[in-house]
């Protein structure tokens, strides 16, 4: 659902794209809220290859533990 309501803001395919997210505490009376992440496919592979030429390992990446706050690289 959250890629779907997202799609405008992101203009990004919600069938090709990855998303990561975490649930904020909801706004009475009954509205939820998330931050939300949503790199796209090639945008994804393209990283993961860069650190795996390097002898890395991508994490977090799209992960809600990436998004615990903002100014975080």
């Amino acid at each position: 659902m959250l890629k779907f309501e997202t799609e405008t803001l992101a203009n990004l395919d919600p069938m090709t794209s990855h998303m990561g997210y975490v649930e904020l505490s909801p706004v009475p009376p009954d509205t939820r809220r998330f931050w939300c992440v949503a790199p796209s496919v090639e945008v994804l592979v393209s990283i993961s290859s860069e650190v795996e030429m390097r002898d890395g390992k991508l994490a977090y990446f799209g992960h809600p533990l990436g998004l615990s706050g903002p100014g975080t690289a």
